[in-house]
């Protein structure tokens, strides 16, 4: 079938194989995303692809919470596969893989489509620095209209009423989508720092992710502050950043001693307890020994 493709259709509305990589202009990717076929080969799935472009796109909005809502701006591919399947053929199964870059990090966001505008979101994970994750997919296969229309034929109308309703529900989350989120961007925007400011500060960007995924640090510790900060030059604002997470880091190292200490304190308390009442019981078995007239050394 991918041979005939290339006959039935011209170059620009050809099935393209599902593989993208993860990257800003004029940058090295920062990973790579793609569908691929659970085989000798794993050859990517070829897709027909429809792009719309971010001015194009009217975006999307993932809800977090129920008081918080997440806007996407960005390109949007819909995807369409044509799954061949003939007798006695079983097709191979397809697998999600993403891999991400050394020093590079992106975020993926796993759902389904909830309507025109809105993405319902429900898995995530955050790869790092040459990180990879194989997702199976598994997909199920839905009756035609014809089929389905066929199959309620012998049912009451209530009946026919409700399975239309659970078709419905079903067709409305029946489209999977997955979202990039590249975080570096992000983290500048969040920040108040210019672009490309950390492009090439590894340690502070793997400072910054500890410091919001592990320790939950909010973002007005971090960021740049304009209303306060004189100096508004690049330079001036990465620097009031890196101020900010050495300043945190060592109130979390601080504590961290601090904790240990304490750990340290309690362990050598329960060892002189321990040895007293060791020694106590000692004694009182002598004592008692003697007593009784025992001979003993």
């Amino acid at each position: 079938m991918r041979f005939h493709n290339k006959k039935f259709f011209d170059q620009k509305y050809a099935p393209r194989a599902f593989s993208y990589a993860v990257r800003r202009p004029e940058h090295y990717p920062d990973g790579v995303v793609s569908i691929e076929t659970r085989g000798e080969n794993n050859n990517p799935i070829e897709t027909l692809v429809r792009h719309i472009s971010k001015e194009e796109s009217p975006g999307f909005s993932i809800p977090i919470d129920p008081s918080t809502r997440v806007t996407l701006e960005g390109d949007t591919f819909v995807h369409g596969w044509m799954r061949h399947v003939w007798d006695g053929y079983t097709p191979n199964k397809s697998q999600l893989i993403a891999r991400s870059s050394q020093f590079s990090s992106f975020l993926l966001v796993l759902g389904v489509m909830g309507g025109p505008d809105s993405f319902i979101p429900k898995h995530a994970i955050i790869l790092q620095d040459k990180d990879e994750v194989t997702i199976p997919i598994l997909a199920e296969v839905l009756p035609s209209a014809k089929e389905f229309k066929d199959a309620i034929a012998s049912l009451s109308p209530a009946q026919q009423e409700f399975a239309k309703a659970f078709r419905s529900m079903q067709l409305e989350t029946s489209v999977f989508g997955l979202c990039v989120i590249q975080l570096k961007p992000q983290l500048e925007a969040l920040l108040n720092l210019p672009p490309d400011s950390l492009s090439k500060e590894i340690r502070l960007t793997r400072d910054l992710m500890s410091l919001f995924v592990k320790y939950q640090i909010p973002s007005d510790l971090l960021s740049f502050d304009a209303d306060r900060d004189i100096d508004q030059s690049p330079t001036a604002k990465l620097s009031a950043v890196k101020a900010h997470v050495k300043a945190v880091i060592d109130v979390i190292d601080e504590m961290k001693n601090s904790e240990r200490k304490k750990a340290e304190d309690e362990t050598k308390a329960e060892k002189v307890e321990y040895t007293k009442s060791f020694y106590q019981e000692r004694k009182q078995m002598a004592q008692a020994m003697r007593r009784s007239g025992m001979v003993f050394e």
